[in-house]
């Protein structure tokens, strides 16, 4: 038996506006500014306690949280028991699942009984096995953790590779969320963002990327259109790359015990590198080959950056016009291979991060100490996040773990 594990803000209900609306409301009486498109940006996955949490904390608010609920929790109340409607096709679609008897649920980052409410009101209810609230569960919608709780809590088993895509996906999507309030020298302002961080704004384009990817490809819905989507992660790895290495020499000093890394940043590559962030629009022409001459540690990683290469011909061979000259993309079927190479693309993705950027990686520790009015230990600047870790011991080799260890400044064990 086949099950669906629906979200329920968004997917199910029209109901975003009403949080949008809360979060302005209390905006406006606390005096704050964010601005839309970064709040949506930031609070999209967030539970509404987190999302209070983060405003307090980055605005540094006298009001706390409970406070802040309060001020807008009698309106969210009656949006939801009253007026939010359902998201168009939604119960056609749930009565479908369930004539083709589909097990059904709910997981959402509302509480339970505010989704209960909404769901009985709108006839969907009675076709779920149960609702879950991350929030009471005190778990989160972002950790593969959760969601091996409810199949469990359905009966249901995940196998390997459904495992194994969710871990991918959640350190893509943990890349981008342990990244949005970074504030250090690979920053630079633009007319849309205050602030743009390149593992932030690259991981975030790799996630929505890979969603649709995986929609496309599990759902076998456009093959071709995967060719597309793996290209432009390819793109986005490669412009990474320049964005953390274009500006900085590496000069390799050889001596008896050890070999020493002498980094030279060209300071006019870098002013053209932000200055190209900030219009936004600049093309960006640069030699991947050059880059790498400049930078030999990236040698250590020249099997990969070869398979790359070789996906991205593969891609090119079915998207340009002399692809079609080659291959009729109705006869495309080469689904194992695209889920292999995403495989590599983002695992590859995460071993440059790992390597070049490690604070993208950086656990809260530090801040948790600091926060606590407590002395952090020596060294914790340089712990890892616990999911960095895991998906490390997980899914790379010995060989693979060591050479991110010997290229890295963080505390990768």
């Amino acid at each position: 038996m086949k099950t669906i594990l629906f979200d329920l803000d968004d997917t199910l209900i029209e109901s975003m506006h009403v949080w949008e609306d809360a979060v302005i409301r209390l905006f406006k009486k606390m005096d704050l500014y964010m601005s839309m498109e970064e709040a949506r940006q930031i609070f999209f996955t967030m539970k509404f306690s987190e999302v209070l949490t983060y405003i307090k904390e980055r605005f540094h608010t006298k009001q706390d949280e409970a406070w802040m609920f309060n001020e807008v929790n009698e309106d969210i109340l009656n949006q939801y028991a009253y007026h939010i409607e359902a998201k168009k096709g939604a119960l056609d679609y749930i009565k479908k699942c369930a004539s083709e008897n589909k097990k059904m649920a709910v997981l959402t980052s509302n509480t339970r009984a505010l989704s209960e409410k909404v769901l009985d009101r709108l006839g969907m209810l009675e076709y779920m096995e149960n609702v879950y609230s991350a929030d009471e569960l005190k778990m989160s919608k972002r950790e593969v953790d959760i969601y091996e709780y409810v199949l469990k809590d359905l009966n249901i088993e995940l196998n390997n590779k459904s495992l194994k895509i969710i871990r991918y996906v959640n350190i893509l999507y943990s890349l981008y969320n342990n990244n949005y309030q970074i504030v250090d020298d690979l920053i630079i302002k633009n007319k849309r963002s205050i602030l743009v961080n390149y593992t932030e704004s690259i991981s975030y384009r790799n996630y929505i990327i890979s969603k649709q990817f995986l929609i496309n490809l599990l759902n076998k819905k456009s093959i071709l259109l995967c060719y597309f989507l793996i290209r432009d992660i390819i793109e986005n790895i490669k412009l990474y790359l320049y964005l953390l290495r274009g500006a900085i020499k590496e000069e390799i000093i050889d001596n008896k015990h050890e070999k020493i890394i002498k980094y030279i940043v060209n300071e006019k590559v870098k002013k053209e590198i932000h200055l190209k962030l900030e219009k936004e629009n600049s093309s960006w022409n640069f030699d991947i080959r050059e880059l790498i001459r400049e930078n030999p540690t990236l040698e250590n990683w020249s099997n990969e950056l070869n398979e790359i290469k070789k996906i991205n011909e593969k891609c090119n061979n079915y998207i340009h016009k002399n692809g079609f000259t080659k291959i009729s993309p109705k006869h495309i079927n080469n689904d194992i291979e695209l889920l292999e190479n995403w495989y590599r693309l983002i695992k590859f993705y995460f071993a440059i991060t790992a390597s070049y950027d490690g604070k993208s990686i950086e656990s809260t520790d530090y801040i948790d100490y600091i926060e606590n009015g407590e002395e952090p230990p020596d060294g914790c600047q340089q712990w890892i996040a616990p999911i960095f870790q895991d998906f490390i011991d997980a899914e790379y080799t010995k060989e693979e773990k060591n050479k991110i260890i010997n290229q890295s400044y963080m505390d990768i064990k």
